[in-house]
């Protein structure tokens, strides 16, 4: 039997806390299991100086949240654990404490949190200790973060009166816990900071503030006026009377017009929706229950199309404005704000969703990487911050753009003289910001995700909600951080792959703003981290391609090789299969022949940048996951104005023929360059297998089987 402590001998006097615990009990007591309990075991001695820690160990511990100006929520927790208020935590006590952020019911929860607020005391939450509390996260926000935007009374008092059921001016216990558990967001106070932000760096749209003070009748006038305009520049004429029923249906079936000349998926929509080329008219093609100059879909002259790409870009501002407001007025029922985002709720909670962040893998206090954690999340939001408030959309990209390289200290003030120090560089800051933006992602939003008060909120609420580590199984050894949300993936470079990122980023960047239904990795950010003099941390923030949070039955990595390319059948399904394992199966991918042709042409522009980079070792990442219930599927074009490439139309993925299945499917591990080691290895193991097997082939050669390959999967 698995004693904790054992080892270290000795007597236990009178009221001290014993160290010979027993895991079965403990695992009893604490609803951990015995590897969860050895992991805490671990983390808690790296904190603990012989049969405990001190607040002077756990604020040491906590890195950034435990500096003299920052350490306020790591000061509450230490006295919410020390319920024996010896000033030192036992791990008895710790466990306790963990038990509840892993395992804790939400009245749990609650009550911990409540604790949190009341600083360990007695008694209800009075205002003033409310306001005082939130004052002061605020202040530690800010100091941690550099940005100069705080909590109003009216701001405090909100978020009070919704806690306050009984309007007697203290929150108890009970209303604490029935409020938190009514509404889980409630807690998210830093989005108040987030919003203003944003809203400095973008401000609101004009049309949208005014609709806001719109009447119902008024809003819908106004769309109808914008939808005349449109009509007058598709065809080029007055329509006094333009059908809006028929409008709005065109409006919500997806149709993109072309994003630009001899774009391959400009005029793909959705299933439901094909272009007919059978019209009457030499002029006009039928698109929907609309009909589209052909002119603007076709070859012409170089002046025409100059034209005619001003139309479109004109066409396109408008009808994107469009469907944000049609997507408020839909339905005759909906005239406000909160009715359309209630209706969204209940969208998404049909959706079966599977919890991303594993307890087991989740970093927080007391791992080894928390502090560098901590230090690439603040980071990524001061460089983001910086990035978005100084780009110009605008402008044209420019050279120097590619090359930039932006610093950013990271921990403030002298009292941090003694501390170690990290530095951060942000490569290519605006490059990555026009990317972000072109894909749709704000500032707000990205660093939500990201940012390091996605940390401090968690703590408050007690959740361990930061990123999720993992090291990769592949050759590379890279080390994989997984956002919570699951939108994103920070994974570390080794030095040649960073010197290459830099070297191919203009072809990277260009190529995906020609093709915004690449299939490449999306990188969203390039960083380095300084942890010491001669270490350095390169990695880049990437999307998730599983960012959907569907539970994956069967996961596959393809290269279109061979040799060695199969998995033990005994490893866990997260595991990626390998080629001989999908082809054993007698898979197929099956999307039917329109959307196949479509596919293939996308894979075939993303291997000619491949090739053209001299890029080998990149494989397809296919995720699979079948379709419990049709109504968990929703086609995210039919509320949605920002661009969504089309393999992720379907709630993130594409879906099958038959509807029974959902693919997610990413071009991965693009950084691998075919120099004069490749070419070594390649010229070895061609020698001793076949040469067509092996994995490690020149770029046209494994661009070419890549794309046989799948071709010969897909259907």
């Amino acid at each position: 039997m698995l004693i904790f402590g054992k080892a270290c001998g000795g007597s236990r006097k009178k009221g001290q806390p014993r160290r010979d615990l027993d895991l079965k009990i403990l695992s009893q007591r604490y609803r951990f299991t015995d590897p969860e309990l050895i992991l805490y075991k671990q983390r808690f001695e790296r904190i603990a100086r012989g049969l405990g820690f001190t607040i002077e160990d756990f604020r040491e511990n906590m890195g950034l949240l435990g500096m003299k100006s920052t350490r306020l929520i790591a000061d509450r927790i230490f006295a919410v654990m020390n319920k024996s208020k010896s000033g030192i935590v036992t791990l008895e006590e710790y466990l306790s404490y963990t038990n509840i952020l892993m395992n804790g019911t939400k009245p749990e929860k609650a009550h911990q949190s409540f604790k949190l607020i009341k600083n360990a005391g007695e008694g209800n939450i009075t205002y003033s200790e409310f306001s005082s509390w939130i004052i002061n996260v605020w202040k530690m926000y800010n100091t941690l973060t550099g940005i100069e935007v705080s909590a109003t009374q009216e701001d405090i008092r909100y978020y009070f009166d919704l806690l306050d059921l009984k309007k007697d001016n203290e929150i108890d216990l009970e209303e604490y816990t029935e409020s938190m558990g009514k509404n889980e967001n409630l807690f998210e106070w830093f989005d108040f900071v987030n919003k203003r932000i944003t809203d400095k760096i973008n401000p609101p749209n004009v049309d949208q503030k005014r609709l806001e003070n719109m009447s119902y009748k008024e809003s819908i006038e106004n769309i109808e006026n914008d939808i005349k305009d449109c009509l007058g520049i598709i065809n080029g004429l007055d329509i006094e009377k333009p059908d809006i029923s028929k409008m709005r249906a065109y409006s919500q079936s997806g149709i993109n017009f072309p994003l630009r000349k001899g774009s391959t998926f400009s005029n793909y929509s959705s299933q439901k929706y094909e272009i007919n080329d059978n019209s009457t008219s030499e002029t006009d093609i039928n698109i929907g229950n609309a009909k589209v100059p052909k002119i603007l879909l076709s070859e012409c002259s170089d002046e025409e199309n100059d034209e005619n790409e001003k139309k479109l870009e004109k066409l396109k501002e408008k009808l994107v404005n469009l469907l944000e407001k049609l997507k408020i007025f839909k339905e005759s029922d909906l005239s406000s704000t909160h009715s359309r985002v209630k209706e969204e709720e209940l969208a998404l909670s049909s959706i079966e969703m599977k919890n991303v962040h594993r307890k087991d893998s989740a970093i927080h206090w007391g791992d080894h990487d928390w502090n560098l954690v901590l230090n690439m999340m603040l980071g990524i939001q001061k460089a983001v911050k910086a990035s978005a408030v100084n780009l110009d959309p605008t402008a044209d990209v420019t050279k120097e753009e590619f090359k930039e390289k932006s610093k950013h200290n990271l921990l403030p003030g002298k009292e941090n003289q003694n501390r170690k120090v990290y530095k951060f560089r942000d490569y290519a800051p605006m490059i990555f910001e026009r990317i972000r933006r072109f894909y749709g992602i704000s500032a707000s939003e990205y660093t939500k995700s990201l940012g390091v008060e996605k940390i401090m909120q968690s703590l408050m609420v007690n959740e361990f909600s930061s990123l999720e580590g993992q090291c990769s199984s592949g050759k590379s050894g890279s080390f994989f951080y997984f956002s919570d949300d699951g939108k994103y993936i920070l994974k570390t470079l080794k030095r040649e792959e960073y010197l290459f990122l830099r070297k191919i980023l203009p072809d990277y960047y260009f190529h995906v703003m020609k093709n915004p239904h690449t299939l490449i990795t999306r990188f969203f950010g390039f960083h380095k981290l300084i942890v010491s003099v001669g270490h350095m941390l390169y990695f880049v923030v990437m999307g998730n391609v599983f960012k959907s949070g569907h539970e994956l039955q069967e996961v596959f990595d393809l290269k279109g090789s061979t040799y060695g390319r199969s998995t033990n059948p005994n490893a866990d399904k997260s595991v990626a299969r390998k080629d001989l394992d999908f082809l054993q199966l007698n898979k197929k991918i099956i999307i039917g022949k329109d959307r196949k042709r479509l596919l293939i042409q996308q894979i075939e522009r993303d291997s000619e940048l491949m090739v053209s980079l001299n890029i080998i070792d990149y494989s397809l990442l296919l995720g699979i996951h079948e379709i419990q219930n049709n109504s968990e599927i929703i086609n995210k074009l039919a509320n949605h104005s920002d661009f969504i490439p089309f393999v992720e139309r379907d709630n993130g993925g594409i879906i099958s023929s038959d509807g029974k299945t959902l693919y997610f499917m990413g071009i991965i591990d693009i950084l691998t360059h075919y120099g004069s080691k490749k070419k070594v290895e390649h010229m070895l193991k061609a020698a001793l297998h076949d040469k067509n097997a092996v994995s490690c082939a020149p770029p046209g050669f494994y661009a070419q089987r890549f794309i046989t390959f799948l071709d010969s999967l897909i259907e």
